[in-house]
């Protein structure tokens, strides 16, 4: 009761923060409200009880001194005697009006205690649910009649039929589930929805496919896809640390044959080919490959071809590299799915990723509600990040940093910024895994132009430069780019904090896009390879 007023405190401070709706609001003070019944009944329940009890021992102990008294005075019985007689009797009336009072006291504390619950059917649907539908209760009250049964003395036949009784009720029973507000639950009953009010419904992510490749879903033809797609997501959830929102895949008769769309809440994003008994053959080498569907491999645009099933091991006698259908459209799915995770990541995910930290990291909720930290701010940071390619498993140190920069300022890039810095070691041995970064760095009497040119607007910084000036830094950078990649080596742009940001977008994001990392996070256990620089003839001219 005395931390009652705390917890409406911190419903109160986790509401203005924005980690919680108005609906978890309420839904949580309307559980404090219910403990706060219940407790107070239970007090008074309690020293009803306690004064019952008290009273029971006193009238035992006059009973017992009153009658050893008797016995010695009045009938000149022994001591032993009296004892061993009112002791006797003393107990067994004890006993025999403690029963009543125990049940009185159980009743009394069931009826002062029903208002915590607002189950239908009133205190007696409540009392079936929670005695003779609750298979723990059930076992516990079977296994004490057992254990009574084997007391010497007992009779055994009652006891052991109703331990019996009991045991066969806990098999046929189930656990009451608790009841929620998702209508998906099985406790809930199912909503009729109209067809057409179901087709408005946008899905973050679809995969349709033309009626003939249908192959790929069905597990009885041999199709993975499914089961495929289902380990997309969870190895989405190893590298980015965000849970993928449920791929809806269907059939689209509108659809040309061999043909499958991805589509992003409804939109469009990749739409590629796998025709059905055909598996895709990577161009090596030898040059273009002989009796194929010429096609380019949808993900790093290399030259390939669909060839027949029976030529397929043919071409891997001969090293070249075979990709069945469904892995082909898994790869394709994986690549867009992993560039657009920052527009996947809801703010309800955000919300549900926060609350996963309320048993590992309360302070750090608290330090986040006392900072005034939103969830909006929270979301815009973690979507940057995923933009970016940097997952967001350490959403611990993520949190930490964010709350601690958010004291001096609330700007998105340098919020960003700080919480790319905790994450220095795993962004660097994500741009080197081998612990040797090819790096493209800018001029430094450039870049020191560029940092005096970037201008703060309200969409982010950018570069205060005119038309032509830009294009040619834009056609330098990819130059350099281009350069880079061509060393068949990984590379990533080197520049400082100031221009990171500007940096990734002249450079864009994707598998094909190189990296942009800040000085600050190069840690000392990558070895730094410089293979290009950014130069423009009038790097020394003022801009």
């Amino acid at each position: 009761l005395d931390a009652m007023p705390g917890k409406q405190m911190a419903i109160d401070a986790d509401l203005n923060a924005g980690l919680v709706s108005d609906a978890d609001a309420r839904k949580r003070r309307l559980n404090v409200a219910r403990e706060a019944d219940f407790y107070g009944s239970m007090d008074g329940a309690s020293k009803f009880v306690k004064g019952d009890a008290i009273a029971a021992v006193v009238i035992v102990l006059v009973n017992l001194f009153g009658g050893i008294a008797i016995g010695v005075l009045q009938l000149h019985l022994s001591v032993s005697d009296s004892i061993q007689r009112f002791a006797l009797l003393s107990v067994g009336d004890g006993l025999v009006s403690q029963i009543p009072a125990l049940l009185i006291s159980v009743a009394s504390g069931v009826i002062v205690t029903r208002s915590v619950s607002d189950q239908r059917g009133g205190l007696g649907a409540e009392l079936f649910t929670q005695l003779l539908q609750n298979r723990r209760v059930l076992g516990i009250a079977s296994a004490a009649l057992a254990a009574v049964a084997l007391l010497p003395g007992m009779p055994k036949l009652p006891f052991l039929f109703l331990a019996a009784m009991f045991l066969i009720l806990r098999a046929r029973a189930t656990d009451p589930v608790e009841a929620t507000d998702d209508a998906s639950s099985p406790a809930a009953p199912a909503i009729p929805e109209d067809d057409a009010v179901a087709e408005l419904r946008v899905e973050p992510l679809e995969l349709e496919l033309a009626t003939d490749m249908f192959d790929l879903a069905d597990s009885v033809r041999g199709g993975t896809l499914l089961e495929r797609v289902r380990g997309l997501r969870r190895q989405i959830a190893r590298e980015l640390g965000i849970v993928l929102p449920l791929v809806r895949t269907r059939d689209n008769v509108l659809l040309a044959p061999s043909t499958y769309v991805i589509r992003l809440y409804g939109v469009e994003v990749g739409r590629g080919q796998a025709p059905p008994g055909h598996v895709l053959v990577l161009a090596g080498d030898d040059g273009p490959i002989a009796g194929g569907i010429p096609t380019t491999e949808p993900v790093f645009g290399l030259p390939a071809a669909w060839v027949p099933d029976q030529l397929a091991d043919h071409h891997r006698a001969r090293g070249a590299t075979v990709v069945d259908r469904s892995s082909v459209l898994v790869t394709h799915l994986s690549d867009l799915v992993r560039r657009n995770a920052g527009s996947l990541l809801s703010r309800q995910d955000v919300q549900q990723l926060i609350d996963g930290l309320r048993m590992t990291a309360p302070a750090l909720l608290e330090d986040i509600g006392a900072n005034g930290v939103s969830l909006a701010e929270i979301h815009a940071v973690l979507r940057s990040l995923l933009d970016d390619l940097v997952p967001i498993r350490d959403l611990v140190r993520i949190l930490e940093a964010v709350t601690a920069r958010a004291r001096d300022t609330r700007d998105r890039e340098q919020l960003v910024e700080a919480a790319r810095h905790v994450l220095a070691a795993a962004i660097s041995a994500q741009a080197a895994p081998e612990g040797v970064l090819a790096a493209i760095t800018i001029e430094p009497s450039l870049e020191q132009q560029l940092i005096q040119a970037r201008r703060v607007g309200e969409s982010g910084s950018f570069l205060d430069l005119d038309a032509s000036r830009m294009e040619r830094l834009i056609r330098a950078t990819a130059e350099a780019v281009i350069a880079g990649q061509s060393r068949e080596r990984r590379v990533a742009l080197i520049c400082s904090p100031q221009l990171r940001p500007v940096m990734q977008r002249l450079v864009g994001r994707g598998a094909q896009c190189p990296p942009v990392l800040s000085y600050n996070e190069l840690v000392p256990t990558i070895v730094v390879e410089p293979v290009e620089v950014i130069d423009l003839a009038y790097a020394s001219q003022e801009i």
